[in-house]
């Protein structure tokens, strides 16, 4: 960005990794990907993710506060009542999930429904399941077999808002006007989703946190992920839980 800084912009530290382009959003900071994504680093290394080919992205501006909607992408119990109709519900298993942590990391698999019907013809994992990778602080990567959902959540002007950038890249890059058009309406599909079920039923537990005359919330076994958004910040922050309910 030589060129820029006489027109008044100032920039930014960058990295390219695993086919995206990092960035930290404070000039002159450091920045060191593999060292961020730890562990992570050689699991995502294991996806098509830099040889995809980006198809589009979509803002979403909503009423809830930005760690409250990353843990609607850490659990699926939800799927069956939120999703039951749309394309996320009719291609996973509801409340059947595997978790791994990866340092703050973590990756949600969720089997399909067809995981059982023909094992011996799935040569990838993505044949028969969703992986959700949520990387701290504020990333969700959905992949699957077909493409990979980018879903980037930052801060809104007030606590309880959030400005979320909902993108998509396909896999395999379209070879053709009619397989770019299937890709068109897959995303179009998965985006709905999110836009009118996720994020129409978000700003609605954030009032129920709000004005809740509970002193805390008790995190259920069934949610390790939510867990684990948690515990990262809590870890990151410095924060002592056990303290703040005494």
């Amino acid at each position: 960005m030589t060129g820029c800084y006489g027109h008044g912009l100032v920039g930014l530290p960058s990295e390219e990794r695993h086919g995206f382009v990092w960035v930290v959003l404070t000039a002159g900071a450091a920045i060191d990907v593999a060292d961020h994504l730890g562990p992570l680093d050689a699991e995502l290394a294991r996806w098509p993710l830099a040889g995809s080919e980006f198809l589009t992205e979509r803002r979403l501006d909503a009423d809830v506060n930005w760690k409250a909607a990353l843990e609607a992408f850490a659990e699926n119990y939800h799927f069956a009542s939120v999703h039951g109709g749309s394309i996320i519900g009719q291609n996973t298993v509801p409340n059947t999930a595997s978790f791994d942590r990866y340092g703050l990391h973590h990756r949600i698999a969720f089997p399909s429904p067809w995981i059982t019907d023909s094992p011996a013809e799935v040569d990838t994992p993505l044949g028969s399941l969703s992986l959700v990778y949520w990387v701290h602080p504020n990333l969700v990567l959905a992949v699957s077999a077909v493409g990979t959902e980018i879903i980037d959540i930052l801060p809104g002007e007030a606590p309880g808002s959030c400005v979320v950038q909902h993108g998509w890249m396909a896999t395999t890059p379209a070879p053709d006007d009619a397989t770019r058009a299937g890709y068109w309406e897959l995303y179009e599909l998965v985006h709905a989703a999110v836009r009118d079920e996720d994020f129409t039923m978000l700003p609605s537990c954030g009032d129920g946190i709000r004005h809740a005359q509970h002193h805390h919330l008790v995190i259920g076994r069934n949610e390790p992920g939510v867990q684990n958004v948690v515990r990262a910040f809590v870890e990151t922050l410095g924060l002592d839980l056990a303290a703040d309910r005494s």
